[in-house]
C-alpha cells in the first residue's frame, strides 16, 4: 500500500500562497511533509544587471504587505556593498520607520490572519472563523479602532519613507530625506497612539485568547508541542 496524501492548499494564514503536502504511512504516520510556495516571483531574473541603487526601490515590490522589510534589506546590503556606515541620525530614522512597519504589518498578522482562530475560537465553525465572525465576537468599534491605527503606523511610514505603500527613502550609507520639525512632531503624537494600541492589543490577547481555557488547553496539547530531542 502505497503513502497517503494529504493537501492542504492554499493556506490561508499567511501573507502569501502557499500549500502543504503531508504524507502518511500505513500506520497513519507522518512520512514526509512539504511546505510550497508553487508561484514564481521571478525578482532575481529581473534584478540581474540592474544598478544596485536601484535594488531597494525594485525589491520593495516584492510585497505589498511588507515592502519595508525589503526595502530596508536591500538598503542595507548597499550599506555593505559601499562599505558605508549610516550616521547615528540616519540610523535612528531608519529604525524609526522599521518600528512604524512592525505595528503596521503585526497588527495585520494578528487582527486579520491570526484573530479570526484566536479570538472567534478554535470550535467555533469555519464559516465564522474571519473577518466577520471576528468583528461579531469583538465589536466594530474595536473593528474601526483597529483600521484607525494601522492607518496611523502607515501614515508615519509615509512621511518617513517619502510616499505611501513602497518606500524610496533608503540610500548606500543613510537615508535620502530628512525630516521636518512638523514631521517629527506627527510622527511623535501617532507613536503616542500605537503605545496605548500595544497596550489594548495585549489586554485583549489576555482577556479573549488566554483567558479561555478551552484554546489554552489546545496550545498546551501535543498537538502543538514540537520535540526536538
Amino acid at each position: 500500500m502505497g503513502l497517503k496524501e494529504i493537501s492542504i492548499e492554499p493556506i490561508t494564514r499567511l501573507e502569501g500562497h502557499g500549500k502543504i503536502t503531508i504524507f502518511l504511512d500505513e500506520e497513519g504516520d507522518v512520512k514526509n511533509a512539504y511546505f510550497q510556495f508553487p508561484e514564481l516571483r521571478g525578482f532575481e531574473r529581473f534584478c540581474e544587471g540592474r544598478q544596485p541603487e536601484l535594488m531597494p526601490d525594485i525589491t520593495s515590490r516584492i510585497c505589498g504587505v511588507c515592502p519595508v522589510a525589503h526595502h530596508m534589506a536591500s538598503t542595507k546590503a548597499l550599506d555593505d556593498l559601499f562599505g558605508l556606515e549610516p550616521t547615528s541620525v540616519a540610523r535612528k530614522i531608519r529604525e524609526l520607520m522599521y518600528y512604524a512597519f512592525y505595528i503596521a504589518d503585526h497588527s495585520t498578522i494578528f487582527y486579520v490572519l491570526s484573530a479570526p482562530d484566536f479570538v472567534v475560537g478554535p470550535q467555533a465553525p469555519p464559516a465564522e472563523r474571519n473577518i466577520v465572525g471576528l468583528l461579531k465576537r469583538v465589536g466594530a468599534e474595536t473593528g474601526r479602532y483597529v483600521l484607525q491605527q494601522r492607518m496611523n503606523a502607515y501614515e508615519i511610514m509615509a512621511i518617513i519613507g517619502g510616499k505611501k505603500g513602497h518606500p524610496t527613502f533608503g540610500i548606500p550609507g543613510g537615508v535620502g530625506k530628512p525630516l521636518t520639525e512638523e514631521e517629527r512632531a506627527k510622527i511623535e503624537q501617532l507613536a503616542k497612539e500605537a503605545v496605548e494600541f500595544g497596550k489594548f492589543t495585549v489586554k485583549l490577547f489576555k482577556d479573549v485568547v488566554v483567558g479561555d481555557p478551552e484554546y489554552l488547553n489546545l496550545v498546551k496539547s501535543e498537538t502543538y508541542y514540537l520535540k526536538t530531542y
